[in-house]
């Protein structure tokens, strides 16, 4: 049952009694295609109500194909007219408006003899009673900026009408990239702050500030040196960066009120200005702000209240327009003693709750929340949330609950809602019908709800509305049937799409696209409605190990599978056609997910330079390394493919650059662009890396050897830290290698009882003039480098027939477009042949590097950082005073086989400074167990100086499984531990 204050705030539909000189019946405004009526405007019209006379203009033509003429109140009443807005004819027919009922955007619609009145308030009022006109009288829809019903009729006939509609929500904002388009929002009456919405469409609700403001009032970069004491103190100490500001602070008001009032005098048509805690935590915890905390109950919403109360009652005088925003978001989101003042609005946040069920009958803590608010604040406002931030492009299922929770809201006195969705790009899941759904649901909660959405897949879909319909139920289903909940950071393996439900909606996509077949626009909708759930296969793809990876012409990866072939093809071809540029919010792009899954699907493309002495293949998609080095004469491969066991596969192995230690976000990983065209021998190879890092590489063959040319440029507009790393594997073809280095001849050798040997130069001992590697096939290589390095380090590993070189430069600051450069020349010759050293013993099956790891608070309990005693010249540090699992790396499935037994083990050191108690723990963790798989602790008594292999144990790869190391919580003992690398060695039971 609906409950009857709903009814009455939701919506005031007021029938009135016709005047006396209204005749009951009918009027025809169109007849045949003809029209005697005329669209009369007042003479002083505001551009809304000029804009409104225009679009019932263009759309009643649109129908009808007549074109009414528009005239002003300042010409005689005609026989038959249309009165817009508050018109001098009104009184003369008796039309009994209320405006002062109305508001800014309530309106009546009311038929007066032979004249229809459309008269509403000012600023939006009429153009919103026309657009209401179109829609409920004569069928029109606006479903998307560029989807619309609008239905052929000849005669327009209508019967009596008597409407009044005035919105009990002042602000109505669906936060959905198509719903910023001004015409649609309009039409839909939507005012929201973020619409292109201009003066035609009368204006809108306009903030200045938004959101998470008090770093833009108080810059810390301003204040702090000189004044701690206006931000957060955190046990005892006063924060700089992102963290609150101090809100007892008197100095502290005084800046935030000029603050608002420049804000204020600088955006003149303003309506509200935000003060609003930062996106983080960090609130202060010093004794004022604690002393007023316990006055208001213990609400840490209680500084910010009076603080944001005392800015409103400052600016009132000079902006009594203006109301102060603030928000009720995560540590402030419990309800204080002191009431908000008039021109105060609270934006209560809904982040944390559930998204399959309503609020009210789930979240009864929210509620407790919104109820609290509801009784001490006059204009509650609410942020809420219509999406999944980390997969906008996901599936996920809350139509049914979008109706309910405005309801709700309404219910405990909400005046405005903001509903959050994806809002930088289209593409995201059923983002077209959530906003049109939204738009209506916001400006009328007690909406046929249900009609609204089968009229918008009837009129988006076509002949597919049926089976986007049964999709839709589809997957409800499915998230109620399993007691589900979905919040907004779900992904698309928190199970609400299992792959027996891919398939099912695949097989209602394949019958929706058959049935619009002969419909490119419905078909194109259809697709674009797919694309969530082609998004989930995609982000399952994982590089297919059980088939051999190969070079098949111009492309290298495993046998493609033609049916995922097909489904990247059309997912991202659509998503081209759309202009999706966000699958998340944190900007992850269609083309990113290219360059993960492309060669997994369909190999990655290949460029070959050759000449007479040399073929090169190089992948530009695989982090633009070269993947080959072939001698022509001979056939022999100086360079190979890395195995399919090797750390990061397949961006594994061959020549390759990074921007920084980790290769994986600094351009190893990276997808390079082909920037000039191949000219046989020479290739140009650019990618763009984050924090505005461009990394270049030019490849050139010349006679029996190669220059590959790296360069760093900053195209940002801060200084960004920059170094380059420069890594190649070569076939070496056995365990010892002849090393020849600033006129010294040395070996890499392995030890019977070692898994290495390696050569690391630094400093004053780096060879400036090159080296020479003399490899036991018979082939020198003669290195040159032009560029300052800090370290050069040669390898061999057990086992593992290649040399690896690593070359590193130390890190540069480099200011807006400057850049950086390393060339490296290499030349082949011959060397005698020896008989190639291969010692049996077991090699290590996986190897994970520290650049792989994932880091629990990154930079303050463990960082990567430079290492000269460590194998790659990096590793990870983990503060000794902790015992958090600061070391994580989870099993990728792709490199273990399942069911398959795995001793593991770590290179590890220690900065001891005692032999008491533990010195590190470790294991393997079974998410699915919850449990333990294996893993241990070691004493400092038995660490040792530099680098050791500190044993897990054993575990059966199955489910989702992660290894992890930490310190030992004991400083005293253990100042640091240093994680070089993960080894998996796959052994029989």
């Amino acid at each position: 049952m609906v409950d009857a204050r709903l009814c009455l705030l939701a919506l005031l539909v007021l029938p009135a009694a016709l005047p006396a000189t209204a005749a009951p019946g009918t009027i025809t405004l169109v007849d045949a295609g003809r029209s005697d009526y005329r669209i009369v405007v007042p003479a002083n019209a505001i551009p809304s109500e000029q804009h409104a006379a225009s679009e019932l203009q263009s759309f009643l033509k649109q129908i009808s194909g007549a074109e009414l003429p528009i005239v002003t109140d300042a010409e005689p009443l005609p026989a038959r007219a249309i009165l817009l807005g508050r018109n001098a004819h009104l009184e003369r027919v008796r039309a009994n408006i209320d405006f002062a009922r109305l508001g800014q955007e309530g309106f009546t619609l009311r038929t007066v003899g032979p004249h229809l009145v459309i008269a509403g308030g000012q600023p939006r009022g009429t153009l919103y009673g026309v657009y209401t006109f179109l829609e409920e009288h004569l069928g029109c829809r606006w479903f998307s900026s560029k989807v619309s019903r609008i239905p052929k009729k000849e005669t327009i006939t209508l019967g009596a009408i008597d409407d009044t509609q005035v919105p009990v929500l002042e602000y109505r904002e669906p936060f959905w990239w198509d719903a910023f388009d001004g015409d649609w929002a309009a039409r839909n009456k939507a005012n929201s702050n973020q619409a292109r919405l201009g003066e035609k469409h009368g204006g809108k609700i306009t903030y200045v500030g938004f959101v998470h403001t008090f770093n833009r009032l108080v810059p810390p970069e301003k204040y702090f040196d000189e004044h701690p004491e206006y931000f957060s103190e955190i046990g005892g100490k006063r924060m700089k960066g992102y963290y609150q500001l101090c809100l007892t602070n008197p100095d502290v008001l005084k800046i935030v009120i000029e603050g608002v009032r420049k804000w204020l005098r600088e955006n003149p048509q303003a309506s509200i200005v935000s003060v609003s805690q930062n996106d983080t935590r960090g609130y202060c915890e010093c004794a004022n702000c604690k002393k007023v905390e316990e006055e208001e109950g213990g609400a840490h919403s209680g500084p910010l209240i009076r603080f944001v109360n005392a800015v409103a009652e400052a600016i009132e005088k000079e902006f009594p327009h203006v109301a102060i925003d603030t928000l009720a978001y995560q540590y402030t989101r419990k309800p204080c003693k002191t009431r908000p003042r008039h021109n105060v609005i609270v934006r209560l946040c809904s982040i944390e709750c559930c998204f399959s069920h309503s609020l009210a009958e789930e979240d009864t803590e929210f509620a407790r929340d919104i109820e609290g608010w509801s009784k001490i604040c006059n204009r509650l406002y609410i942020w809420d949330y219509t999406t999944t931030f980390a997969h906008y492009v996901l599936p996920f299922s809350n139509i049914e609950v979008l109706q309910p929770n405005v309801q709700f809201f309404v219910k405990n006195n909400v005046k405005g809602i903001f509903e959050q969705g994806a809002y930088q790009s289209p593409g995201a899941d059923m983002a077209y019908l959530k906003a049109y759904l939204l738009a209506k649901i916001l400006w009328n909660p007690n909406c046929d709800v249900e009609r609204h959405r089968r009229e918008f897949l009837e009129g988006f879909y076509g002949k597919a509305a049926d089976q986007i319909d049964r999709y839709l139920r589809l997957c409800r289903a499915y998230v109620l049937e399993k007691g589900l909940h979905q919040n907004i950071w779900i992904n698309p393996e928190s199970g609400h799409m299992p792959s027996e439900l891919v398939a099912q909606a695949n097989a209602l996509f394949d019958e929706a696209e058959r049935a619009v077949a002969d419909d490119p626009d419905a078909l194109y909708r259809v697709r674009v409605a797919r694309l969530p759930i082609q998004y989930v296969q995609l982000t399952r793809v994982r590089p297919d190990f059980s088939k051999p990876w190969r070079i098949r012409g111009d492309s290298y990866g495993p046998e493609p599978d033609p049916a995922m072939v097909k489904v990247a093809d059309q997912f991202f071809s659509i998503c081209a056609q759309e202009g999706v540029t966000h699958l998340s919010e944190s900007r992850f792009s269609p083309e990113q997910l290219h360059e993960r899954v492309a060669p997994a699907i369909y190999g990655a493309k290949l460029v070959t330079l050759e000449n007479d002495a040399l073929r090169l293949r190089v992948a530009p998609s695989l982090g633009g390394r070269i993947l080959t080095i072939e001698e022509k004469a001979t056939g022999q491969q100086l360079v190979s493919p890395a195995a399919s066991s090797a750390a990061g596969f397949p961006y594994a192995g061959g020549s390759w650059d990074a921007a920084g230690f980790r290769r994986r976000t600094a351009g190893a990983n990276a997808s390079f662009r082909v920037d000039s065209p191949t000219t046989g021998n020479q290739v140009t190879l650019v990618a763009t890396l984050k924090d505005g890092l461009e990394l270049k590489r030019v490849i050139r063959l010349a006679g029996s050897g190669w220059t590959v040319e790296t360069t760093v440029t900053n195209t940002a507009d801060q200084p960004r830290a920059a170094r380059i790393r420069s890594g190649l594997e070569l076939a070496a073809g056995g365990e010892e290698v002849g090393l020849t280095a600033s006129g010294k001849e040395l070996a890499l050798a392995i030890p019977a009882d070692a898994w290495e040997a390696r050569q690391t130069f630094t400093g004053g001992a780096l060879p400036r003039d090159g080296w020479t590697l003399s490899l036991p096939a018979g082939h020198s290589l003669r290195c040159q480098v032009t560029g300052q390095l800090q370290q050069a380090s040669f390898a061999v590993r057990a086992g593992d027939p290649t040399v690896t070189i690593h070359l590193v430069t130390p890190e540069k600051s480099l200011p807006p477009k400057a850049s950086m450069a390393l060339t490296t020349a290499y030349t082949l010759g011959q060397a005698a042949k020896r008989e190639p050293v291969k010692r049996q013993r077991p090699g290590e099956e996986i190897v994970v590097l520290p650049d792989e790891f994932s880091l629990f608070r990154e930079g303050t309990l463990s960082g990567l950082q430079e290492d000269p005693t460590a194998p790659e010249g990096f590793a990870v540090r983990m503060a000794g005073d902790t015992n958090e699992w600061a070391t994580q790396w989870k099993i990728d499935p792709a490199r273990v086989r399942p069911g398959a037994t795995y001793e593991v083990s770590a290179l590890v050191r220690f900065d001891l400074k005692g032999k008491e108690g533990t010195a590190c723990t470790f294991g393997v963790y079974d998410v699915d167990k919850k449990a333990g798989a294996c893993g241990g602790a070691l004493a400092a008594r038995d660490a040792k100086p530099g680098w050791q292999l500190v044993k897990f144990g054993r575990f059966k790869a199955e489910g989702q499984q992660y290894v992890w190391l930490a310190p030992a919580l004991n400083p005293d003992n253990v100042g640091a531990v240093y994680v070089d690398r993960v080894f998996f060695r796959r052994v029989e039971e």
